[in-house]
Order: structure tokens, then C-alpha cells, then sequence
């Protein structure tokens, strides 16, 4: 898919002129769209109910089918995850590798998939997030700044940092229609935002599976966040560090370590019956 330059009335600060921020991030978003695998060890600080959760797991996705499967390290190690679109009822099966003893199949939209995540499985690896910051930068309707924060030494990269701050972000009255969305997830994916940001600021509805009714008025960001600072890791332009944050401050931190691009498949990957798993 072929990605435009970020438009140039962009604001670019600092060292970096609008081109070569521009080309940096434009080659990030091309190439997570190139890629068929993706395998990662990430870490997840996450804001859950007000307290910043982290997670570290190894990651190994697949875009065409769809198929991730992930393994904890922590705080529930040895915990699986696999989901392959189209299998199992489109569900996500899970190996608590602790109670209950057994695998157990969940909806990868659903409150228990949620109940200490900001996303949805499905968005794993590096071109659901692309997609964000594509949209973020393409918006006419956004005020936004970029900020080009240098050529910084991290963790044995070199790294370009870059902050994308939303002049005027804010929450907006979306009325749920009878031929529009209704559930958060599909109201996310629809306007590039975060579905736990949306119900966290919404008293008003229970849960995700929640089906909102028609003439419901909810709060949606503007956009996916208020400041986003990224550090792409120069040469191979794979993104290496996501921060987020909203109105309240931190909402999302990600670190990406031993990014492996097109990682080569073993006997049986993205099945349950794959010798590597413990399903």
C-alpha cells in the first residue's frame, strides 16, 4: 500500500526538517505494511482502572490470515494465547497454564480479554499501529504538532525520537445511529481511537460487549491520543517504543525488543497442535 508524505503543514521542531521526519515515519508505516510475520518480545505498562499494569510477553503474529499466538512471561508466566481468524468460532483460545486446568475459548473482544488489556488481539504487531499513526497524521480535522527529538542512543540502537502532540484534543458527542456501529470495539477501529479509552470515559456504558442502542450518546477522543512519542530504530525503521498519553496523563507504554520481521515459521506455528505450544 502506498503511503503519501505527512502533509507539510505539519509543525516540525527541533533538528529534523518536515522531509526527514516525514520519510522516517512514512518508511515505518510502509514497511509494517510489507511485512507477512512479525515476531517481538514486548513489554506493556498499560493504565487499568487508574494504576499503570505491565505485562512482558513474547509475540509472534502473522497478517495473512490473520493468526497471533503469545506467550507470557509476565505476570501470569506460561499463560498462551492463539488466535486464528476464522478458527474456533473466531475466538481466541487461551492456556491459563494454571487454574482452571484446562483451555478455555473467549471472545477476542470480550470483557475477560479485556479485563487488564487496551486491545484486542486481533490489533497485535506493527500494522494496526501504523494505521494509527497514519490516520492521526492525515486528519485535516486534527491540530497537530511534530516534534523531531533527535538521534538518541537506546538499548544498543540508534533510534529516532519523535513526538506527535494533538494541539486540541478532546472527547466529542458520538450518537450511536441504526446503521452505524455499536459496539466499542467497531466504533474504535472506525475512527482510529481506543475502545478502553472510550469506556473509560463513559459511565454510561457497562462493558465491551455492551450493544449500545440506537440514539445513545457517548464521549469519543478526537483522536488516539493527546501526545505520542515513538522511537524508531534507525536503518531498519521498526518502531522500538510507544508512549501514549490522554487527558489524564500516561495511558499506554510499549517496548519492543529482538524485533524479528518475517520470522521463519516452525512444524505447526499458529496451530494448537504446534510441538512449541503447551495448549
Amino acid at each position: 500500500m502506498k503511503i503519501l508524505l505527512i502533509s507539510l503543514l505539519l509543525i516540525v521542531s527541533s533538528i529534523g526538517s518536515t522531509q526527514e521526519v516525514s520519510e522516517i515515519l512514512n518508511k515505518m508505516m510502509e514497511n509494517a505494511q510489507k511485512s507477512q510475520r512479525l515476531k517481538i518480545d514486548v513489554e506493556i505498562n498499560e493504565r487499568i482502572e487508574g494504576k499503570l499494569k505491565t505485562q512482558r510477553s513474547t509475540t509472534f503474529v502473522r497478517y495473512e490470515p490473520m493468526a497471533v499466538y503469545m506467550k507470557q512471561k509476565s505476570p501470569k508466566k506460561g499463560l498462551e494465547v492463539l488466535f486464528i481468524e476464522g478458527e474456533n468460532n473466531n475466538n481466541a483460545l487461551i492456556n491459563p497454564n494454571g487454574f482452571p486446568w484446562v483451555n478455555v475459548s473467549l471472545n477476542p473482544h470480550g470483557n475477560m480479554m479485556h479485563e487488564e488489556s487496551h486491545h484486542a488481539i486481533v490489533n497485535s504487531g506493527f500494522r494496526y499501529l501504523s494505521s494509527l499513526i497514519k490516520n492521526t497524521l492525515e486528519n485535516p480535522e486534527l491540530n497537530m504538532t511534530i516534534n523531531y527529538l533527535g538521534l538518541n542512543d537506546w538499548k544498543g540502537s540508534k533510534v529516532h525520537k519523535i513526538e506527535l502532540i494533538n494541539n486540541d484534543f478532546r472527547f466529542l458527542d458520538y450518537q450511536i445511529t441504526e446503521e452505524g456501529e455499536h459496539q466499542l470495539f467497531n466504533i474504535a477501529m472506525k475512527y482510529y481511537i481506543n475502545e478502553y479509552m472510550i469506556l473509560e470515559n463513559n459511565d454510561n456504558i457497562d462493558d465491551f460487549e455492551e450493544e449500545l442502542s440506537e440514539g445513545t450518546i457517548i464521549k469519543i477522543p478526537n483522536s488516539y491520543g493527546k501526545r505520542i512519542v515513538l522511537m524508531v530504530e534507525d536503518g531498519t525503521f521498526v518502531p522500538r517504543y510507544v508512549e501514549v498519553h490522554d487527558n489524564q496523563g500516561l495511558f499506554e507504554k510499549y517496548v519492543y525488543d529482538n524485533v524479528r520481521i518475517d520470522a521463519p515459521m516452525r512444524p505447526g506455528e499458529f496451530t494448537k497442535e504446534c510441538k512449541e505450544y503447551g495448549f
